[in-house]
């Protein structure tokens, strides 16, 4: 279980809103991606990108010829 801790802690970051429902007595939770939490989704896929790169480079040299 850790998607709700992680969820969590987006919000907590400001990079998640969420919205409560009541749905047949069921509390429903909705999360939405805030602007601040899409830059950041943003920042780190070019980020993961950049060391994917790096280490291809690494575990085949020939590539960078």
């Amino acid at each position: 279980g850790a998607l709700y801790p992680m969820l969590q802690k987006l919000e907590a970051e400001g990079l998640v809103t969420t919205q409560t429902e009541n749905i047949n007595g069921r509390k429903r939770k909705y999360y939405s991606v805030t602007s601040t939490g899409a830059s950041e989704a943003e920042a780190r896929s070019n980020e993961f990108t950049e060391f994917v790169q790096t280490m291809l480079l690494l575990l085949n040299p020939q590539l960078s010829k």
